[in-house]
């Protein structure tokens, strides 16, 4: 009996489970965040390491093995222990987990907010303090429901707690740097919590200083990719099914690129380009997050193509390539988009459903940014032809009608949604840093010279409550009819159409529509955001022609969001 117990303790240790208990040498259920063994015993579960063997960052080029996904932690009850945290601070972490995730994660399943951020934030003091400030913040803006009845008190309170940790998150990661400078996986937390304060500088209304960090962001992470060989092209490489935390937080940061890209700050995101790998489509997709991360290239893709000829054809910089080339290019991205959209379409019936709202949105939101993306290529050569638009009048009505199912789906599950005029929602309730309808209809009505749809885009956008990254419903609405008024402004009253719409019901172009002409229009809008969500927003308007652009107009709006 005493050999056969020696010959058990010398068993060696379980690789799996978490880390306290492998030190109590018992088995794990290995439940995420925290174990529930640990949890019910009154335990504090230490965790399974960010950085652990199967969840090791890959350099060289060398691809680690993959690894098994965890669903969103929003579906977990048990909260991430933090060790000698206060009160305070735990529930923090708990509305983090609870309400932040859900919120600002979008419809589609966010790997980086539902499983880095939170596997990071219970082992790095800097991911911590960055998400204390974060949740913080999007508690006080969710539950309070008037800013007028709001006590001076409670938001100084809530202020200094949030700047408390803020200053904290950067004293913690100045300190990792400075201990751990060559160390791979101290950049991953340096970028994990420079998307953090991205996210939390957005909500705050603080946009300048959120650009600022999301710009330093991609920078990082172009270079991490040059370093490691993941990227000998210059360009960022994003992964169709991630693998390492590197690969979560580069989706995170490309995405965030090309929405601040797409609103018009073009011109200080037109360096950026991606690649995807695999570089070839699959017959099926296997998930709706695997065809979204497909079309995210092909959006940011037509973006760079964009603003890489209207460099060319202005004189901002010069052609590496013959034209010929970029009309190749042009036809290239307009085949991969028919390509994408006919393996979505053959791989709609295996997407599983578990939320069929969701689902709904998701699959609706798809294809509205693949028409979008579609449209954006088609259009871009020759860059000054505006009047390329209005032979692409089927895909932005396509737009309208997929905005429209959005609202009926949303109105069949929330019978309180209204159909005219906007949701009065709290800030923190109504915030995303992921896609929704407010881009794809933001361009129809800028872009749409179609007096009927540009003005059903306008109406729609006025119901969103909600800022999406940094995009907000209620001021891209306003800038939006700014556009129309410009361009209106010397048309016979005739050619506009009455303010009564019905937007749950398509609109009608009409057989008989008269075409605005080329010197009327808008052909670039730039939207400068300020450093305060209380403050002017400054808007300019640009026209072109013959090669030539320049500045007809510039607008101020109030930022306060609803």
């Amino acid at each position: 009996m005493e050999s056969e117990k020696k010959r058990r303790a010398s068993k060696p240790k379980v690789k799996s489970g978490c880390r306290t208990c492998k030190i109590r040498r018992v088995k794990c259920d290995e439940g995420r965040p925290a174990c529930k063994r640990c949890v019910s015993t009154g335990r504090v579960c230490d965790g399974y390491g960010i950085w652990s063997e199967g969840r090791k960052t890959t350099y060289g080029g060398n691809s680690g093995a993959p690894r098994v996904f965890q669903p969103l932690l929003s579906s977990y009850n048990a909260p991430v222990p933090i060790p000698h945290a206060a009160c305070a601070e735990q529930k923090c972490v708990e509305w983090f987990i609870e309400c932040t995730i859900f919120k600002i994660g979008g419809v589609f399943s966010s790997q980086f907010w539902g499983r880095t951020v939170v596997q990071a934030l219970s082992q790095e003091p800097a991911v911590r303090h960055a998400v204390m400030a974060l949740a913080s913040t999007h508690k006080y803006r969710a539950q309070r429901s008037d800013k007028d009845t709001t006590m001076a008190s409670q938001l100084s309170e809530h202020e200094k707690f949030t700047l408390q940790h803020y200053n904290k998150a950067i004293g913690c990661l100045h300190a990792e740097i400075r201990r751990h400078s060559q160390r791979p996986q101290s950049v991953i937390v340096a970028l994990i919590t420079c998307m953090v304060f991205v996210t939390l500088e957005l909500m705050r209304g603080q946009y300048r200083t959120s650009h600022a960090h999301l710009q330093h962001g991609l920078k990082l992470v172009k270079e991490i990719q040059k370093l490691s060989g993941t990227s000998k092209t210059g360009k960022i490489m994003i992964r169709t099914s991630s693998q390492t935390n590197e690969d979560d937080v580069i989706e995170a940061f490309s995405r965030l690129g090309v929405h601040y890209a797409l609103l018009g700050h073009g011109t200080k995101y037109s360096n950026l380009d991606y690649d995807i790998q695999p570089r070839h489509l699959p017959y099926k997709f296997e998930s709706i997050e695997q065809a979204r991360q497909y079309l995210d290239v092909l959006l940011a893709k037509a973006q760079c193509l964009v603003e890489l000829v209207r460099h060319i054809e202005t004189g901002m910089c010069v052609a590496t390539r013959g034209y010929e080339q970029y009309l190749e290019s042009q036809w290239r991205l307009e085949k991969d988009l028919e390509i994408w959209l006919d393996v979505y379409r053959s791989s709609l019936d295996g997407f599983s459903a578990q939320d069929l709202i969701k689902n709904t949105l998701a699959t609706r939101l798809l294809g509205m940014y693949h028409t979008m993306a579609s449209i954006m290529v088609r259009t871009c050569i020759p860059w000054d032809d505006d009047m390329a638009f209005d032979l692409q009048t089927d895909r932005f009505m396509s737009i309208i009608r997929e905005a429209i199912d959005m609202c009926q789906a949303l109105r069949t599950a929330y019978p309180d949604f209204p159909m005219s005029g906007s949701l009065n929602c709290p800030l923190g309730m109504a915030f995303t840093m992921d896609i929704g309808f407010i881009q794809p209809l933001y361009y129809t009505a800028i872009k749409c010279r179609i007096p009927q749809i540009r003005r059903h885009a306008i109406g729609l956008l006025r119901l969103a409550p909600h800022r999406e990254g940094i995009w907000n419903g209620a001021l891209t609405a306003r800038i939006a009819e700014e556009v129309v008024a410009y361009e209106e402004s010397n048309i016979d009253t005739s050619f506009t159409v009455g303010k009564s719409l019905d937007l749950l019901s398509l609109p009608e172009a009409g057989s008989s529509v008269t075409i605005l002409p080329s010197l009327c229009r808008i052909s670039d809008v730039h939207v400068e955001l300020p450093d305060e969500n209380t403050g002017e927003a400054t808007v300019t308007f640009w026209q072109r022609e013959d090669g030539r652009s320049w500045k007809v107009g510039e607008r101020k709006f109030q930022t306060e969001d609803p």
